[in-house]
């Protein structure tokens, strides 16, 4: 079916900031979920995640909204869906930055925007041009200089990053549907309630105890996730996500240096040469641009989309 136009003109100059601002916050997020990796579960970690960004988004919207309003959604199929993909990206990621260091896990995520690319296509009705594709392929040939299989040093963590782009590139385009038909907070209350409901349906599996600065670091990651969510909701709603995608990019930068100043990671030179080939490929795919045609959708769950 075909999706309505955005109630106003995309707006770039405010997506891209949006963007960058995004990326620093789930830098800091992932970072603080790597400093406790080792005292707690990743389940736990990502339910503090969701469960904590859920409570501090109705504290803060509660006063100004109605809940029960912004909950009112044609799209409640999609919505669910968003929240499953980010759910599961979440958990690879974290898993991801339990056994790699930053730079190495970023280095493959950043495939996301070739993967965003090239579903826009038979999800958004994008059209992908032959410049583009050689984009998104050197991309990834950048991805396999990162984990450089055949030399004997590729080993089974690389997958969760690999897992973790697939998931965060479906959220993102179900991300873009959502955003012509329903305001930021309603993607991100769902996202959020979302997550805490399934993952507090599961907490007697995985629940400990953590110790006090594992708990500040836990709800850390909840502030960090909302405040960095809205941001890419927000940047989704007004720019397209082929456009955007490109500028996630910086978070290479925020996860060197942090990675070198909090875990004392030092990245070789393979992975800062495919990291480079990854990124020059994505910003190469940002600077071309897509062809505006009309966006179309398949429903992922027919009566509900």
């Amino acid at each position: 079916m075909t999706l309505p136009p955005p109630s106003s003109p995309d707006r770039p100059e405010l997506g891209i900031p949006l963007m960058l601002l995004t990326a620093l916050c789930l830098t800091l997020l992932d970072s603080c979920a790597k400093s406790v990796t080792g005292q707690v579960s990743l389940p736990m970690i990502a339910w503090a995640r969701y469960t904590s960004s859920a409570v501090i988004l109705l504290l803060a919207v509660a006063p100004r909204h109605s809940v029960v309003g912004l909950l009112r959604t044609r799209r409640l199929g999609l919505h669910m869906l968003r929240g499953l993909t980010l759910v599961g990206a979440t958990l690879f990621i974290f898993a991801s930055v339990k056994y790699l260091p930053l730079t190495d896990t970023y280095a493959i995520t950043f495939v996301t925007p070739m993967l965003v690319a090239v579903l826009s296509v038979p999800i958004l009705g994008e059209r992908v041009r032959p410049a583009q594709w050689l984009a998104i392929f050197s991309g990834f040939a950048g991805v396999l200089v990162v984990i450089r299989p055949g030399f004997g040093s590729i080993t089974w963590p690389v997958v969760l990053p690999l897992l973790m782009a697939s998931s965060y590139a479906i959220y993102q385009v179900l991300t873009r549907i959502t955003g012509f038909t329903d305001p930021p907070l309603t993607a991100l209350l769902y996202t959020n309630l979302f997550g805490a409901v399934v993952l507090s349906i599961a907490a007697p599996f995985f629940w400990s105890w953590p110790a006090p600065e594992t708990w500040a670091a836990l709800i850390g990651t909840g502030l960090l996730g909302t405040i960095g969510h809205l941001c890419l909701i927000k940047a989704l709603s007004v720019a397209p996500a082929s456009l955007l995608a490109p500028f996630s990019y910086s978070q290479i930068l925020w996860g060197l240096l942090i990675g070198y100043l909090w875990f004392g990671n030092r990245p070789d030179p393979a992975t800062l040469i495919g990291a480079a080939l990854v990124v020059a490929s994505g910003l190469w795919l940002g600077r071309l641009g897509t062809a505006p045609t009309p966006v179309m959708i398949r429903s992922a769950n027919p009566g509900k989309g």
